[in-house]
């Protein structure tokens, strides 16, 4: 998407921390903050907003931390 910074959620606009911490979507490779994700995650699936591709998971705690983003 343009014009939003590259270190930011493409679902709230809030910039990546600790905190608000950014996850991979495993099938997509997508990044989104684990907070929008858990409000998406349904039935044991995460549908991505940007591609619409499904990934199946028990919770959103296991999905990867995008760790170069954090370390920038």
């Amino acid at each position: 998407m343009q014009g939003i910074p590259p270190f930011t959620c493409t679902i709230c606009y809030r910039t990546y921390n600790n905190e608000r911490s950014p996850l991979i979507l495993s099938l997509c490779g997508h990044t989104f903050c684990k907070e929008c994700l858990e409000i998406i995650f349904n039935d044991y699936q995460i549908v991505c907003p940007e591609c619409k591709q499904i990934t199946e998971i028990q919770c959103t705690s296991r999905l990867p931390k995008n760790r170069s983003l954090i370390d920038m």
